[in-house]
C-alpha cells in the first residue's frame, strides 16, 4: 500500500504522468473530485474570458456557439470511443482528470493568444485589410472553435494512451 501511495500525485501539468496513473488505477476518487472541480473552474474561466473580450450578439455569435457545442459533443464521443466505448472503464474519472492539465494548457495558450491578438490586432489589421473589424471578428470566431477541437483531441489522445498502457499491463 505504501508503494501505491508513493506513486500517487495530483498532476496539474504532466498529462503523461496522469495517464500512467490512470492506467495503473492510481487516481483515487478524492483526486477525481478535485480534477472535476478544477475542470469546472477552467470551463467557467473560459466562458467568462470570452465574454470579457466582448462579442457581437448576432448570427456569428450563435454560429460560434453552435460550432463549439458540436465540436464539444463530437469530442466527448471521441473520448468515449478512445476509452473503449461500452467495453471501457472509468470513462468519467479519466475524462475529468485529464481535462485539468489539458485545460490548463489550453487556458494558457488561449490567454496568451487572446491578449496578444486583442492588443496587437489594431496595429496589424488597420493597414492590411479593407475591413479590419470583419477580420477581427473571424479570428475571434475561429479561436474558440480551434481551442475546443485541440482540447478534445488531446484528451482523446491521452485516453488512448491510458487504454494502451492498461492493455500492456494486462499482458
Amino acid at each position: 500500500m505504501s508503494n501505491v501511495r508513493a506513486h500517487m500525485s495530483f498532476h496539474l501539468w504532466r498529462t503523461d504522468r496522469l495517464a500512467r496513473d490512470l492506467a495503473a488505477n492510481r487516481v483515487p476518487e478524492h483526486f477525481a473530485v478535485r480534477y472535476m472541480m478544477l475542470g469546472a473552474v477552467l470551463s467557467i474561466e473560459a466562458n467568462y474570458a470570452a465574454l470579457w473580450y466582448g462579442t457581437y450578439r448576432d448570427w456569428v455569435f450563435f454560429l460560434e456557439l453552435l460550432v463549439v457545442l458540436t465540436v464539444s459533443l463530437i469530442g466527448v464521443n471521441e473520448c468515449y470511443r478512445a476509452n473503449g466505448g461500452t467495453q471501457g472503464t472509468q470513462f468519467i474519472t479519466r475524462l475529468c482528470a485529464l481535462a485539468v492539465p489539458i485545460g490548463l494548457k489550453i487556458t494558457v495558450v488561449g490567454t496568451v493568444l487572446g491578449y496578444g491578438f486583442y492588443y496587437v490586432a489594431p496595429y496589424i489589421l488597420a493597414g492590411a485589410f479593407r475591413d479590419p473589424q470583419l477580420v477581427y471578428r473571424y479570428v475571434w470566431f475561429l479561436m474558440p472553435v480551434t481551442l475546443t477541437f485541440v482540447y478534445y483531441w488531446r484528451i482523446a489522445h491521452h485516453i488512448s494512451t491510458v487504454r494502451a498502457l492498461e492493455e500492456k499491463d494486462a499482458l
